[in-house]
């Protein structure tokens, strides 16, 4: 790969879990807020439920024998609107955590961007030192990629899928296969482009050729996928 692919500005790998101190604050508040919203809500309910309890210990005969839809008179009157106006005042008050809410949401959702992309940054500066390597040829340099991904089958790989795949190729690591799938590992391109510039920041069809990268990227779709991911594992 082209040293210019993989230029990024050096950040220290630990640099996303400080990042992860405003998310993590982010993340309480909108639970804390979440929880309000439920206390408010239940109270309402039970201010109605005491409501309805205090009115029927106080009706009198007359009441009890009041005509349904009949409007309700003196103190029945008084309590249904003493209730109305709680209610109102708790509707007011759920409106202006729900606001909190979206807000928060909002937070949230930029914090987990930003780490998202500081951890992507960071494996990305891990493939371009591992890419440093010299005199590595191409297996040994998909292992390391896929090493780094965080594969856990690569025998798997070896002995089954990549002869498979991509084996019978002149170049395995330049391979594109008929139904748009790509390097050495055959990486699908609709299903998983998006998913690859994703986690490296780099264009996929300039670098998933790239031993290391390719390596790479099929650790991470056999851990969101599994080896069935690849039509040679499910027909071995």
């Amino acid at each position: 790969m082209e040293d210019d692919i993989l230029v990024t500005e050096t950040s220290p790998l630990g640099e996303g879990k400080r990042r992860r101190g405003p998310l993590v604050v982010a993340t309480l508040l909108l639970a804390i807020a979440l929880f309000a919203i439920s206390l408010i809500a239940s109270s309402s309910d039970d201010a109605v439920v005491a409501a309805g309890d205090a009115s029927a210990s106080n009706e009198s005969p007359l009441a009890l024998a009041q005509a349904p839809g009949e409007e309700l008179v003196g103190e029945d009157e008084e309590a249904a609107s003493d209730v109305e106006d709680e209610l109102d005042e708790r509707d007011e008050e759920i409106a202006a955590l729900e606001q909190q809410v979206a807000f928060l949401q909002q937070a949230f959702n930029g914090l987990q961007s930003e780490v998202d992309a500081n951890e992507a940054g960071a494996r990305l500066n891990e493939l371009a030192a591992a890419n440093a390597l010299e005199g590595t040829d191409s297996i040994s340099q998909w292992r390391i990629g896929y090493s780094i991904g965080g594969g856990q089958n690569l025998a798997s790989f070896e002995n089954v899928i990549l002869p498979c795949e991509s084996g019978s190729q002149p170049d395995p690591d330049t391979a594109v296969g008929r139904t748009d799938d790509w390097g050495r590992a055959q990486i699908n391109r609709p299903t998983w482009k998006n998913r690859f510039e994703e986690l490296t920041g780099a264009n996929f069809e300039e670098n998933i050729v790239d031993p290391i990268l390719n390596g790479f990227m099929a650790a991470h779709v056999e851990q969101e996928q599994g080896l069935t991911a690849w039509t040679c594992w499910r027909n071995r």
